[in-house]
């Protein structure tokens, strides 16, 4: 979302204005950088592993049918040439 919202201010404001620099331009832009550096700095310390979830998804996943090959994979393999068959 911070990328968004620097390319807009980037494209959508011109850096002078008349023969002086746009500081709302400045102001703005800076104001946004001071957003992504605060959740630079904050770490990813206090995650936890949600224990339960990841269990449900362990016994779904390992009881689950193998997915079955795509069209297009059925039709490349038509395709190839016999000697590239195995």
């Amino acid at each position: 979302m911070y990328l968004t919202d620097l390319t807009f201010l980037e494209d959508g404001n011109s850096d002078k204005r008349g023969e002086l620099v746009n500081y709302k331009k400045c102001a703005l832009m800076a104001d946004t950088l001071r957003k992504v550096k605060q959740y630079q700095l904050s770490g990813y310390d206090n995650l936890a592993p949600d224990v339960k979830l990841l269990s449900t998804f362990a016994r779904t996943a390992s009881h689950a049918p193998p997915p079955p090959p795509s069209p297009i994979l059925l039709s490349a393999c038509r395709a190839a040439p016999s000697t590239q068959r195995q």
